[in-house]
């Protein structure tokens, strides 16, 4: 990977960049095996085109006042996909070991993560608060990956397009795919950043007293 994140860097892509790497000083041991998720993810919701992968390290976790988990420090980047594919999920994968590492599951035109502004919506995703049948998700030739602490349930699905469709009518088909797996609250934006598998979610370090060990972010159901 060349300085900043990828080829053809602008001054603000490679500043968000280097943030990234500051936050990873000193020796980070990753499993090769969370390499390899994270590549599959990539892989599979990216499916051969060419854009701007927009993610977000959410840092410094803490639980709010209301109850909530939130972070002190939240900081976004992007790279030119698929430029050093697989250096760049190796560098995701060490900042998820220091920090929640956030996806869009969807390539954007530009150094903006606006909404309606994604390469292409060939793809659709709900997530999804309850167990699920997996078998279902089979049928619809999707995938789907586990992001939630023991005892809670925190599943992203996602379930590819023939072709890609307007803004509008991607909306209402990952409202519909929510509704399908009984989803509460929904994401239905193209711009939605999401945890990938491969990465950690440090909401047990924190919340509840905190001392709980990260979990594991981890496939359900492989493409």
């Amino acid at each position: 990977m060349t300085s900043g994140g990828h080829r053809n860097n602008s001054n603000t892509e490679t500043g968000r960049t280097r943030q990234m790497r500051t936050d990873l000083k000193g020796p980070i041991m990753v499993d090769t095996n969370d390499i390899q998720d994270l590549c599959l993810y990539l892989d599979a919701v990216y499916d051969g085109q060419e854009g701007k992968l927009h993610f977000a390290i959410g840092g410094q976790p803490y639980q709010t006042e209301e109850g909530r988990y939130s972070h002190r420090k939240w900081v976004p980047g992007f790279f030119h996909w698929p430029d050093d594919s697989t250096e760049i999920a190796g560098e995701m994968v060490k900042a998820a070991k220091v920090g929640d590492l956030f996806l869009c599951p969807y390539l954007m035109t530009g150094e903006s993560r606006a909404k309606g502004r994604s390469l292409a919506r060939a793809l659709v995703h709900a997530e999804i608060d309850t167990e699920i049948d997996t078998d279902c998700v089979l049928s619809l030739n999707g995938f789907a990956v586990a992001s939630g602490t023991t005892g809670h349930a925190h599943i992203y699905i996602y379930v590819p397009l023939t072709e890609s469709v307007p803004v509008h009518q991607h909306e209402q088909l990952c409202r519909v795919l929510g509704e399908r797996f009984g989803a509460k609250d929904f994401k239905v934006a193209d711009n939605d950043v999401l945890r990938p598998p491969g990465s950690l979610n440090h909401k047990a370090t924190v919340m509840n007293g905190g001392g709980g060990e990260p979990t594991q972010v981890r496939w359900l159901v492989r493409p």
